[in-house]
Order: structure tokens, then C-alpha cells, then sequence
């Protein structure tokens, strides 16, 4: 609401007193200084003529007399000043003053957007002194209640503020305005303090408190997420100034990663808030109206009651500020409105709209061409039959597993970051829509016929009934040993292993020495039939090739029977002779394991076997012909690089096709985040292969959690990799013997954001290292970690 309001109110009530006439309705607006086209420009713009209800005039006079009443006290400050008034005994003497110049900015219909800003900075300390004092009277529960109550008063009034500064905001007032927006967020979530503990839980705890402690956790980790966003956010102002429009474009790139950063944790609080309030919503709302006889209040009020309640408070103006700073920030990044993810076909792709999430829909067969469109993308899901296009407004890194996958599948995968056309998309469900890439954009056309969308990709549209597109290769060799050095794996003949292992020794065999590969042992194929066949494991044996012959073969198994395989896999007990050989083996490649430790890496190489019965694999082999039966998986163990940072480089450009530009991106700490597709972007560049030119940046890092690791990493080597005709990157599990930990990422204290320099000396290194990578493996683009 801003004091227009109180004048277009004022215009209505005159419009219904004089029966319709709009130019009594008009004339009163200009005698204020607003017209039909300033009404059309408001954030929240008013496009329609008011309409005259004879039959309900009286009423609607009464209703809008009382609503103007309220306007005027709301924008007159006069709750504000009252509870100061109450308060005052318990405030820091600057309080006052501060309020009352905030309500006078307020109340003033022709303040300045800076008098706006700095009216906006004085209610915000003005709460930290509320703060300040609550803590100080927290056994004074008069006096609390005295000061929530102005807390109360003041969120509302920044509130205010910030909603009519909206219209103004600029390059010279933006950066002010989202630190002053979401810090009143963050007061009115007392995120300002350290959050308490999330409560510990042993597993017996009733579902009640399991739900409440995996609140909690949830609640922390948008705390943090918040707090360290607002960090970076106040180090980037105070590093390169206020005006924005002197940031250049490394400065808008770094302002896009925060404000992403800062809408994932706003996106989380505003989904806890709704899921606490909304049921319990419901529940009163539907007893109200079986007690009332009018059958009030209506449904769709109880529906928006969440929605309504976070619309009054500190989240709704926060978010629209942040979204048109993320707009300027975009422009002054060069960033397109459009990250094209996968291009999928030349032609381009088109079918039938459908809105949901991917990880609801994966299983579906679509027997139509079908144009998705998804909210949110985590990396895990496979992109269902049928679909060939996915629209979303997530940003899932050019390089991580579904991205990957997609563009095996020849499916078109964008990011948009317009809402008004994701508006306009998911508004379109049911209709038939062409998509095609356009000079880095995607066009969408939505009255197209069902006539355009005549087949999807083959590769797309196959079902899992199809004649195998994919082959396997020969038989894998019989089980010979339980490890074998990398430097043993054969160079032809019967394959004992997967992709990873035999391309790693062939790289390390034309590479120059500078370029360094880990020292590596392989469990070979056969390992899991030998595990069965041991004597420990004659009844799993038994009950593996039965539920095995249940699974129809190429064909998507169910959910029950994979978690069946993988359980019976993960409970299998080592062979005799298996961890004196596997502990030797690894002792010769310069790996150490101890007895100790053999329980913890035993439990990591079932895990790593029993992934191959994994739901995503289940439908991504089904589709190409494949039985999960027949992927052979070996498994490569290798030493956990305890790395600052870590990259992911595509030797052509994926999304462009481009052959002579690489295209990397990089993380803080292990690429697990990356190529797993955690919240947030990556630092994303590309360079041409002559090394001529400077990398071009082209984002900057946001994802809000950074992995580490030490110890062994037991990688699946599947014989289904790396295949001509499939994408099996991401299928299957690599497991850590030590979990990852995993910690908070504050940009502001990364060399890789904060100095320039050494970020373009890092990403020439790693440009340098995919150039002689690729041209070691025969000038064939190289997919690098």
C-alpha cells in the first residue's frame, strides 16, 4: 500500500456517490496529482475503469469509508507513534526521533526516492534498538509485549516504505534499497541473532518430533543461508560503492549470484511458513464454515490465507525488490533472460504443455510430445518419455548429470528467468506450444498446433517396449580377482572394467606430466556374483536371482522391487578372502587401508554395486533397450583430493556446439556440488582453444553449501558409460567412505570472487589443462573433473 491508495479510495467513493460518473472519479485524481497513466506504471499496475454496482451502492460507500479510515491511520504513522508512545520508558532515547522522522517521510505524498531510502534506514535502526531492548526486558513481560507490538508497527511501516520506493528504485538506489529490504526480513525473523540448535534426534523419536527437529534443521539452514547472503551482500556495497551503474560486468554477475542466493533462502522460508500455517488454515477455516449458514469465509479465502499473511509482513516487498534488482543486476552482468541448458533438436521442439515437477513426472510415458514445464530441478531426476522440451525457472549447471542427460536425449532444456513469461507458460497449460532456439534465446510460441508437434526426438519419445538403441558390448570377463591395479587393466580383449578407469590410464599414458591423474585400483566386473557366491551369501544368492528373474527385462522396474535388490545387495557379508586382497592391491597403487577401516569401505563398495538398482537408472536404461540386470558394475577406488575448489570442463561447448571453445565451471570445495547439481550456480566461463584471448566470465558462484572430503571414494565403473547411442553419466552412486562434510560458503572471504586476478589465473590453468587433455586423447571433445 502507498498514500496513492488513500486518493484512489477517496476517487471511488466519490465515483459511487455521483452514480457512475468517471469524471468525478478522474477529476479528483488529478486534483491529487496521479492520472489513468501513473495508475498504469504502478508496480501492480491498474489497467481497468472502476465499475459501478447501483444495487450495492450503500454498501460498498460503507465498506470503502471504513477502508479509507484505515489507509489514513496506516499511512499517518498514527499505530506507529502510539506504540512508541507505550515503549518509550524502555527505548534508547534516539529511538523516537528516528521514528517520528521515518512517519513524517512517510505521510509526505511527494517525498524523494532518497528520503524514502533514508527514511527506510531509520525504522531499521530503530528495530535494532527494539531488539536491543527486548533482550534486556525479556523477564518483563509487559514490557516485551510493549515492544513487540512496536516491533510489529515498524515492520509494517518498512514495509510501507519499501513498497513505494519500488517504482523509483534505480542503478543508484538498488544496492541500498536490497540490503535495507532484506534486512528487515531478517528482524522480523529474528534472524539477526544465531538460531538455536536444531534438536538432536537418535531415530525412536515419534513421527511428530522427527517432523519438528527436520523443521528445525530446515530453519537453520535458511538462517544461514539468509545471514550469509546479507554478508555477502553489505561486502559487495561497501567493496565497489552504491551506484551500480559502476559496477561493470563482473560486478552484476556478482550481484545476480547474491541476489539468487538470497531468493533460494527467501523460496525455503516462505515454503516453511506455508507448510506450518496453511493445514492448520484449512482445519479452522472448514469448521468456521460448517458452524456459519452463509457458508462464509469462502474457500478460496482460506486457500490464500498463507499467501496473505506473508503478502502483510517483510517477505512479499523483499522479494519484489529483489527480483527487479536480480533484472538490473542481469543486464549489467550481460546475462540473458534465457541459460540454454541442452539445445535438443535444430528444428526445434514442440508439443503439448504440461506444468509439474520433473521428480513427480519422471515415471510417466507420455504419449504425446509434451513441453514441461518445472519449478524446480535437483539433479536427481531423469527426464520422462515423451518430453521434449523442459522450460524452468531453476539454474541447473550446464555440466552437472541431468544436464548431461539431456542433451544425450536430444531434449531442448532452458532456464528462463522472466516471470512474466513462466507466468505466461504455466497460465498455458494444455495448449500446444513450439519451441525453438533463437540467437541464445528461446522463442515460444503458443498458438501453435498440435500439427507441430508431429514426434518428438527419437531419442526422446522411445518407449521402454523400443528395440534396444544401446549395446552393451561383449560378455565382461570371467571373475579373475577380487582388485587389480589400474596399471594391469587390459588394453583389448574382454573388458574388466568400466569408462572411467580405462580412459584414466589411457590419459595418463599420452598426457604430459604435468598434467596430473590419481593413482587408482580397480574391484573389477564379477566382483557382486562372487560376493553371492560365497558361502556366507548361498541364501541371498538364491533370493537375488528370483526377484532379479521378476524384473521384466528393458523395462522400468518398480520401486518396491529396486529397493528390494539394493537392501539385499547392502546386507551381503564379505567373502573370506576378499579384504587381505583388496587391501593389498590397494597398498601396491599407494592407496592405504587399514583392517580397521575395512568394515567402512566394504559397506561403500555394496553401496556402489547396489546403485545400479537405483530408480533413475531404472528408467534411463529402460528407455535405451537396456536390462539392469545386465550392467556389469566395477568399482574404481581411488584417493579423495582434499580439494579448495574443483571444476568440470566440456572440451566443445555444450550448449552451443561449439568445437574450438571449451566451457567450464567451477566450485568451492568437491565437485559433488556441481556435477550433482546442489542449489546455486557455478562459476561459469568459456575460452577459445588457441588461449589467445582472456576466459569470458559468464557467472558468478551462488550455491549457498560447499562439500569436503579426505579418505577413499569407491566410484562406480559401470559397463553401461560413455556408450555411442546413451548418456549413463550420473546413474549410478560414488561413495565416500568418510561422508562429506559440508559447510557454509561466505563469497566475501573467496579469493575466487574477491580478486579478479587470480580467478582469470585459475580458469587460463584449467583452459591450459583441457587443451592438452583433449589433444592426449586423440583430439576427441573430453568431458573433464
Amino acid at each position: 500500500s502507498t498514500p496513492d491508495d488513500i486518493i484512489i479510495c477517496e476517487a471511488y467513493i466519490k465515483f459511487c456517490e455521483s452514480e457512475g460518473n468517471l469524471g468525478v472519479f478522474y477529476d479528483h485524481l488529478r486534483a491529487h496529482g496521479l492520472d489513468r497513466k501513473r495508475m498504469q506504471q504502478f508496480e501492480r499496475p491498474i489497467l481497468q475503469e472502476p465499475v459501478y454496482f447501483p444495487s450495492i451502492k450503500t454498501g460498498l460507500i460503507n465498506a470503502f469509508t471504513d477502508y479509507l479510515r484505515i489507509l489514513k491511520t496506516v499511512h499517518s504513522g498514527a499505530d506507529l507513534a502510539r506504540s512508541v508512545l507505550f515503549s518509550k520508558h524502555l527505548l534508547d532515547g534516539k529511538c523516537a526521533p528516528l521514528v517520528v522522522s521515518a512517519i513524517g517521510v512517510q505521510a509526505n505524498p511527494n517525498a524523494s526516492p532518497e528520503e524514502l531510502i533514508a527514511a527506510l534506514g531509520a525504522t531499521l535502526e530503530a528495530r535494532q534498538m527494539v531488539c536491543a531492548s527486548l533482550e534486556a526486558n525479556a523477564g518483563n513481560s509487559g514490557g516485551a509485549r510493549d515492544l513487540l507490538y512496536l516491533d510489529l508497527a515498524l515492520e509494517s511501516h518498512a514495509r510501507l516504505l519499501v513498497e513505494r520506493s519500488l517504482a523509483s528504485l534505480s542503478e543508484r538506489s538498488v544496492a541500498t534499497a536490497l540490503l535495507l529490504a532484506v534486512e528487515s526480513l531478517a528482524y522480523s525473523l529474528r534472524f539477526g541473532a544465531p538460531p538455536a540448535p536444531p534438536r538432536a534426534t537418535s531415530g525412536d523419536e515419534d513421527e511428530t518430533t522427527q517432523r519438528a527437529a527436520a523443521a528445525d534443521a530446515a530453519q537453520a539452514e535458511q538462517t544461514r543461508e539468509l545471514v550469509e547472503g546479507l554478508g555477502d551482500w553489505a561486502a559487495l556495497v561497501n567493496e565497489l560503492g552504491g551506484d551500480v551503474s559502476a559496477w561493470g560486468k563482473r560486478g552484476g554477475l556478482r550481484g545476480v549470484a547474491v541476489v539468487e542466493r538470497l531468493q533460494r533462502a527467501m523460496g525455503g522460508l516462505v515454503e516453511r511458513v506455508h507448510a506450518e500455517l496453511q493445514p492448520a488454515a484449512e482445519v479452522v477455516g472448514a469448521a468456521i464454515r460448517n458452524k456459519n449458514p452463509d457458508k462464509t469465509p469462502e474457500a478460496w479465502s482460506v486457500a490464500l490465507f498463507t499467501e496473505e499473511v506473508l503478502r502483510g509482513g517483510s517477505s512479499a516487498p523483499a522479494a519484489l525488490v529483489l527480483s527487479k534488482a536480480g533484472a538490473i543486476f542481469r543486464a549489467l552482468g550481460h546475462m540473458p533472460t534465457w541459460q540454454i541448458v541442452s539445445p535438443g533438436p535444430k528444428e526445434g521442439a514442440a508439443g503439448k504443455i504440461v506444468v509439474a515437477n520433473i521428480k513427480d513426472v519422471q515415471e510417466t510415458i507420455f504419449t504425446e510430445p509434451t513441453v514441461l514445464i518445472a519449478s524446480a530441478v535437483t539433479g536427481e531426476e531423469e527426464v520422462p518419455e515423451g518430453v521434449v522440451a523442459v522450460i524452468t525457472s531453476d539454474a541447473p549447471d550446464i555440466l552437472s548429470h541431468i544436464a548431461v542427460r539431456s542433451r544425450g536425449l536430444g531434449v531442448l532444456f532452458a532456464s528462463c528467468f522472466d516471470e512474466t513469461v513462466l507466468q505466461s507458460l504455466s497460465s498455458s497449460e494444455g495448449k500446444f506450444a513450439a519451441c525453438k532456439i533463437v540467437g541464445g534465446t528461446v522463442t515460444v510460441d503458443t498458438s501453435a498446433s498440435p500439427a507441430a508437434a508431429a514426434a518428438p526426438p527419437l531419442k526422446a519419445a522411445a518407449s521402454s517396449s523400443s528395440a534396444p538403441k544401446a549395446s552393451l558390448g561383449g560378455a565382461p570377463r570371467v571373475f579373475d580377482k577380487w582388485a587389480i591395479l589400474d596399471t594391469e587393466l587390459p588394453l583389448g580383449g574382454a573388458r574388466v572394467s568400466g569408462a572411467k578407469s580405462s580412459n584414466l590410464v589411457a590419459l595418463r599414458a599420452a598426457a604430459p606430466a604435468w598434467v596430473l591423474t590419481p593413482r587408482s585400483a580397480v574391484l573389477p566386473f564379477g566382483c557382486l556374483d562372487q560376493a553371492l557366491a560365497a558361502p556366507e551369501n548361498a541364501a541371498a544368492a538364491t533370493t537375488y536371482k528370483q526377484l532379479a528373474a521378476s524384473i521384466v527385462p528393458a523395462a522400468h522396474a518398480s520401486i518396491p522391487q529396486l529397493e528390494k535388490m539394493r537392501a539385499l545387495i547392502q546386507g551381503l557379508a564379505a567373502p573370506r578372502d576378499m579384504k587381505a586382497a583388496v587391501i593389498e592391491t590397494l597398498a601396491k597403487a599407494g592407496i592405504s587401508l587399514s583392517e580397521a577401516q575395512w568394515p567402512a569401505a566394504f559397506e561403500s563398495i555394496k553401496q556402489v554395486w547396489a546403485s545400479a538398482w537405483n530408480e533413475r537408472a531404472s528408467i534411463a536404461c529402460g528407455r535405451a533397450g537396456l536390462g539392469l540386470k545386465d550392467v556389469s558394475m566395477a568399482v574404481l577406488v581411488q584417493k579423495v583430493v582434499e580439494s579448495e575448489y574443483a571444476f568440470v570442463v566440456h572440451t566443445a561447448n555444450p550448449t552451443s556446439g561449439n568445437r574450438d571453445e571449451i566451457y567450464a565451471e567451477i566450485v568451492v570445495g568437491q565437485g559433488e556440488a556441481l556435477v550433482g547439481n546442489s542449489p546455486g550456480r557455478a562459476l561459469g566461463f568459456s575460452c577459445a582453444k588457441d588461449l589467445k584471448g582472456a576466459p569470458t566470465l559468464l557467472s558468478m558462484p551462488s550455491k549457498g553449501l560447499a562439500l569436503h572430503g579426505a579418505g577413499l571414494i569407491f566410484r562406480s565403473d559401470s559397463n553401461s558409460e560413455d556408450l555411442p547411442d546413451f548418456s549413463g553419466a550420473g546413474l549410478f552412486d560414488s561413495v565416500p567412505m568418510v561422508p562429506n562434510s559440508v559447510s557454509s560458503v561466505s563469497y566475501r572471504a573467496e579469493r575466487l570472487v574477491t580478486d579478479p586476478s587470480f580467478a582469470e589465473d585459475m580458469m587460463r590453468k584449467i583452459a591450459e589443462a583441457s587443451v592438452a587433455v583433449e589433444k592426449a586423447m586423440g583430439g576427441v571433445p573430453q568431458d573433464i573433473e
